[in-house]
Order: structure tokens, then sequence, then C-alpha cells
């Protein structure tokens, strides 16, 4: 190990209140049996699962968005609302010239 890192240093929260590291390990040493017990529990353990379902499709969605952005193609949002506009007709208040004619 280096010196640096033996070195008792003081974190700060939001640029004012700082923190020493001795405090920071009180804290852990008092949350830790705590959080083991709740994570070794049934419902932690479920809601662990939940949580872990979630964060795996949200990168899934990240990794098929930067995919598509790889290959030049459109996200989903953009190409839903390209065929939308396609959809729209185009000659929404416009006069028929052919009709205009004939008449």
């Amino acid at each position: 190990m280096s010196k640096i890192s033996n070195v008792k240093r003081k974190h700060a929260i939001d640029g004012d209140t700082i923190i020493p590291d001795n405090a920071i390990e009180a804290l852990a040493r008092m949350l830790y049996p705590a959080m083991v017990a709740y994570f070794e529990s049934e419902e932690g353990r479920r809601e662990f699962g939940e949580w872990k379902d979630q964060k795996d499709r949200k990168e899934r969605k990240e990794q098929l968005i930067s995919v598509e952005s790889e290959r030049g193609s459109l996200p989903v949002r953009a190409r839903v609302a390209k065929t939308e506009r396609a959809a729209m007709p185009t000659n929404v208040g416009k006069s028929d010239k052919k009709s205009e004619r004939v008449a």
C-alpha cells in the first residue's frame, strides 16, 4: 500500500460540509449488519431481483439505441414520428388544381 492510502482524508459532501473518514467508517460499521440482514431476507432478495431486472432492461435498451445510432438508423421514436408524418395527407388546405380546371 502506498502512504497516500493510509492517510485519513476528509470528504466534502456539498462543498462545505466535511466528513472525516472515521465518521464514515463508524456509520458503515453501524449500517452494514442491517443491510446484510435485509438482503439475505426473502423480501430483500425479491426487491434486489426486481431492481436487477429493471437495470438489465435499461442497459439492453441503451445498447440497442447505441447500436442503432452507430448504424445510422433512427431511434424508435424518430422512426414512428417519421412514419406518422409520411402518412399525413400533404394537400390539406390546398386546392386541387385538376378539379379547378374541370369545373
